[in-house]
This record gives structure tokens, C-alpha cells and sequence, in this order.
């Protein structure tokens, strides 16, 4: 599980802003899940869910494309190799041109935690711990000073040393099968996982594809039917070895990049079924509607349901940005509880998420969908930079309307619009009367 991480000097985000799963003292104890960490070590106490709100511009995809795409840099180095030439890294390595990310998370034997630091698109510091019979113990420390290697690590030094600055050290210890650094990549490759309005057809193969596999073909089809999209039920259609093998590239690729990488974009996907009918009732009769007239509602859910089955079931991280984007906030609030409650979600799988519906903030006890510690506040300070803070440090009552209160701005991180209507008033006026002379 994700234990907390922090991102600076990337983009806007100029000052550290850190995100902690961590349970508080004012977590909701139904919500808080308690987490081994190793043989003789205390177990963790951590939050399945972490939601940031804030003003357009604020930093919030920011912060999640972040993690997406560092991610995408050290899978990547583990999948490169050093020919005998040390050639530079392929031209469709990716390339971060900027950015320090600190991240800790929980392996089978413990705590973990990883710092990487770029600038000008090479790494310039970058180190990994990992606990070891009950002590955090050293993997690595790269610096501009040399490298300093770990134990079970040294026979590689001389190795290490010609490693490129692109390039990142775990990852090509992964790749030289040192066991600490596959655990670490690994824990990515598994992880991690960036949704975003420009995959959503990798993700409705996805979808596709989990509703055609026995074992989990009964729950997409409850999830899309309770959705209340007026679906009443979804045929799995039978498609062609080609066209399978197709949907289930499109559908792996989604976890690979922080971008899509298919050809086809949302308007256009439709020339070729995606294997799935979706079946209305209209008026006592059941009709199936084809997936072009579907409203963006549907076709968002349709985008949201695979990557949801799917993080449930492998207990990995979902990094979704804007979660309501075309869903009625009721909607939303039900995927947050399948995070939240531990009968859906055994496996503790994670939800990190922005958003602008401001309903997510009610904290009556009727509908409470977040923890006073589930709740981070984006807004750009006073210099341009982002800041990231927990609406528990505002000394928020249980029960306080947090909603109302958010937009009165009691605690920050709402829009301050300087739209005078006067002011368009007479501009549109004077374009009109323009317009007719």
C-alpha cells in the first residue's frame, strides 16, 4: 500500500507538496485499515482514500501525473539494458525534465521508501531504503558526489557507475535481478496506475475484457447495471481471435504510460466494437443501444468500471483524475465506498483522486464519504507555487458543514473569479452594435 509522497520542482508544484495515507486521530476507525509491516516490526495504520480539492489550476492532476509518470521512468529503466557499448537510452525513454518525488509504501517485508531528484532530464540524487530484519537499511545513494552502494548491491558497483543520468538505478538493478530492486519495481509495475480523460478507450477494452473472463464477468455487469444509466443488462458479444488479441493489448496499455498511446481517440472509437451491448428498457421493452449514442455519463462509467474491478481485485492504487467527470455525484460517492469499506475492498487496494463536487465534503453522518484526513486542499500560493494541506489541519468539528464552509472559503483553495458582469456587459454591447453597422 501507498504511504505517502511528496513532489517539488515539478511544474508548478515549486515547494514540497506531500499527500500522506496515514491514519490520524481523527480518521474514521471504520475506514482505517491495519497493515503487517514485517516480522517484530509494528503494523501500519493506513487510509484506502485521498481525494484533493481545490480551484482550476491548482495543482491537483499535477500532483497524480506526478506518481504516474514516475512510475513510467523506472518501469522503463528496468526494461533497458547496457549493450557493451553503454549506448544513451532509446529516444521513447521517458523524459522528466524536472522534479524531486519522494515516495514510501509497504512491501511483503516492510516500509520502503525511494527519493528521486531531476534536473534538466537526468537524475541527479536518487535513493532507495528497504527494511531488513527490522531496520531500515540502505539499497543505494546516488549524488553528484559518486555512488554509495549497499551490501547486497557492491558486486554491481563498477556496473552502476556507467549507468546514464536518464536512467534510474532501481530500475536497472531490477533488471540485473538484484531481489530488493525487483521488489521495488515490481511494487510499481503492479501499482501506480494513472486514469485520465486521454485513455479512456484503453480503459473501455479493459472494461470489455474483464466482462468477458468468467470469474469476474458478473460483477462488471452489477456495476454497470446498478449505475442508474438506465442500463438493465450487457451482452458479452463473441468477437474474432483478432479483434481479441487487439482488445487485450489496448486493454493492458493503459497501465504502461500516463498518456494513451492508442491511435483512435473517444469520438472515433466506435468503427470497431468493443465487444459489449448495452441493453435499455424503453417504455417495458428491451432494446440494446449502440455505444456511439450513449450519453458521456455512460461512457464514462463505461471507462470507470474495468479500472475499479480491477484495482479491487489486485489491491493496487488508482490514480483517477477528476473521478465525477459526466457522473452524478451519488455515483461518485458509491465508488468511494467500495474503497472505503473493507467487505468490497479486502485486499486494501487505493483511491487517489481530485475533484470539484463540493456534495464529496458533506460530513453528516448520512452521507459522509470522507475522513476530515481524506480530504487535501490544492491552491497556488502567493509566488505561483502549489500547496497540498490536510483539511484536518484546520481543526474542523466532526459534523461541521465542511461543504458550506469550503465555499465561503474558511479553509482556502476555492477560485477567487474577477469576471465583472458589467464589464461583459459593455464589451458584448459594443461587439454587437459593431457587428450590425
Amino acid at each position: 500500500m501507498l504511504v505517502s509522497f511528496s513532489i517539488s520542482d515539478y511544474y508548478a508544484v515549486r515547494q514540497p507538496a506531500a499527500i500522506s495515507l496515514k491514519a490520524t486521530p481523527v480518521s474514521e476507525s471504520e475506514w482505517v485499515r491495519q497493515v503487517a509491516t514485517g516480522v517484530g516490526t509494528k503494523p501500519e495504520y493506513l487510509l484506502c482514500v485521498a481525494c484533493l480539492f481545490g480551484p482550476n489550476g491548482s495543482g491537483k492532476t499535477t500532483m497524480l501525473r506526478a506518481l504516474g509518470e514516475l512510475r513510467s521512468l523506472i518501469v522503463s529503466s528496468a526494461k533497458w539494458g547496457l549493450p557493451p557499448t553503454y549506448e544513451r537510452p532509446p529516444a521513447d525513454h521517458p523524459r522528466i525534465e524536472s522534479g524531486t518525488f519522494e515516495v514510501e509504501f509497504l512491501m511483503a517485508h516492510g516500509r520502503t521508501s525511494l527519493k528521486i531528484e531531476i534536473s534538466e532530464g537526468r537524475i541527479v540524487n536518487e535513493e532507495v531504503h528497504v527494511r531488513q530484519k527490522r531496520r531500515s537499511v540502505l539499497l543505494y545513494r546516488r549524488s553528484p558526489s559518486g555512488l554509495e552502494a549497499g551490501t547486497s548491491i557492491r558486486s554491481h558497483a563498477a556496473q552502476l557507475s556507467l549507468v546514464p543520468e536518464q536512467i534510474s538505478l532501481v530500475g536497472y538493478l531490477a533488471g540485473l535481478r538484484n531481489p530488493l530492486a525487483l521488489d521495488v519495481v515490481n511494487w510499481f509495475v503492479r501499482n501506480l496506475r494513472f486514469a485520465e480523460e486521454s485513455n479512456r478507450v484503453e480503459r473501455w477494452a479493459l472494461t470489455s475484457r474483464l466482462l468477458h473472463q468468467e470469474h469476474t464477468g458478473l460483477l462488471v455487469r452489477h456495476l454497470l447495471a446498478g449505475a442508474g444509466l438506465g442500463i438493465v443488462d450487457v451482452i458479452a458479444e463473441e468477437v474474432g481471435p483478432r479483434r481479441q488479441t487487439e482488445l487485450a493489448t489496448l486493454a493492458d496499455s493503459w497501465r504502461d504510460s500516463p498518456m494513451s498511446k492508442a491511435e483512435t481517440n473517444a469520438s472515433g472509437a466506435f468503427s470497431n466494437s468493443f465487444a459489449m451491448t448495452l441493453l435499455h428498457d424503453f417504455h417495458g421493452s428491451v432494446r440494446p443501444l449502440p455505444l456511439d449514442e450513449e450519453s458521456a455519463g455512460t461512457h464514462a462509467w463505461l471507462g470507470a468500471v474495468g479500472i475499479i474491478v480491477d484495482t479491487l481485485l489486485s489491491g493496487s492504487v488508482l490514480l483517477a483524475d477528476e473521478i465525477e467527470s459526466s457522473l452524478h455525484p451519488s455515483l461518485v460517492r458509491s465508488v468511494i465506498m467500495l474503497f472505503q469499506s473493507k467487505k468490497t475492498n479486502p485486499l486494501g487496494a487505493q483511491l487517489l483522486t481530485n475533484s470539484h463536487d463540493v456534495s464529496l465534503l458533506d460530513h453528516s453522518d448520512e452521507s459522509r464519504s470522507l475522513g476530515r484526513d481524506q480530504i487535501w486542499l490544492c491552491e497556488r500560493n502567493a509566488t505561483g507555487g502549489v500547496e497540498a494541506n490536510q483539511l484536518s489541519s484546520f481543526a474542523v468539528r466532526k459534523g461541521e458543514a465542511v461543504g458550506r464552509r469550503y465555499l465561503e472559503g474558511a479553509y482556502g483553495a476555492v477560485p477567487i473569479t474577477r469576471i465583472s458582469e458589467a464589464v461583459v456587459a459593455d464589451l458584448v454591447s459594443g461587439i454587437v452594435y459593431t457587428s450590425r453597422r
